[in-house]
């Protein structure tokens, strides 16, 4: 694979990609994405991957970065979550989708538009060297008039299966068993809008919880009365939306006063044994 690809200055400063091995997976991913609609051979089915696609396996992604296929799952589903990348899975493989690819890489469709504003053509010269310089990119499409391009829109994003790998992820971490925590997320996602279970689980991957299912379970009913507030808002004042710092110590609070009831429970029962 050859050429070069493109990417902005301001990914360094995103928060996800901060630590070094993050940049350097997402880097990968970019690097390894076609640049072109490419043919791919998933067990004797050819497919066709779209321009900003590629197609691996979490093992294959886990050999290549290094990492555990865990580590792997975790963080693709932080940037699935990110709206960074859309992920569609089957026979044991999983097409990933880089959001904003074209945006991002057709960087010549730019200049030439640049340069010609600035001198009415663009020289031929100037264009046989950046096609002989860069020959890895000199066949895609270029974007149209209006802005758009070609390329395929990234996957949309399935908001139960984001909820299902975020939340298996979350809780099989601290513990739970996968059927169990099946049965958790299933009640989240019946019991409140996807979209507010989804931005509660992302904030939970960010503040990692010691008990993750009071501190997500609380943070749901909160949406739901900050919601149920806001709808009734004429006929009285909304109720204040509390903090996650708050809901994290209320939290904390009551795991303490559990602790602190077992004391005095143990306490009663060794006086009573004297």
């Amino acid at each position: 694979m050859s050429g070069f690809i493109v990417m902005e200055r301001d990914a360094l400063d995103h928060p996800l990609l901060k630590d070094g091995e993050r940049f350097r997976a997402f880097f990968w991913l970019v690097a390894k994405a076609c640049w072109k609609p490419t043919p791919y051979d998933i067990s004797g089915k050819v497919i066709s991957l779209e321009r900003g696609q590629l197609c691996a396996s979490r093992a294959q992604l886990a050999e290549a970065w290094g990492w555990s296929p865990s580590a792997v799952e975790r963080f693709l589903t932080r940037l699935e979550t990110e709206q960074m990348i859309g992920r569609a899975t089957g026979q044991g493989k999983t097409i990933i989708t880089i959001c904003n690819y074209a945006k991002y890489q057709d960087v010549e469709t730019k200049a030439g538009q640049a340069a010609g504003q600035e001198t009415g053509q663009r020289p031929d010269s100037d264009r046989t060297t950046k096609e002989q310089g860069n020959k890895g990119t000199r066949d895609i499409p270029s974007a149209k008039a209006d802005g758009r391009d070609d390329a395929p829109p990234p996957l949309a994003l399935d908001f139960a299966a984001t909820i299902f790998r975020t939340g298996l992820t979350i809780l099989m971490d601290a513990g739970h068993k996968e059927q169990p925590a099946r049965s958790i997320i299933g009640r989240w996602k019946k019991n409140y809008h996807e979209s507010v279970v989804i931005a509660v689980l992302a904030r939970c991957q960010k503040h990692t919880p010691e008990n993750p299912v009071e501190w997500i379970t609380a943070g749901l009913k909160a949406e739901a009365e900050r919601a149920a507030g806001r709808v009734s808002f004429h006929q009285g004042s909304a109720p204040e939306r509390p903090s996650t710092k708050q809901i994290g110590f209320e939290v904390a609070e009551r795991r303490r006063q559990r602790r602190l009831d077992q004391e005095q429970h143990q306490q009663r029962i060794a006086i009573g044994e004297r």
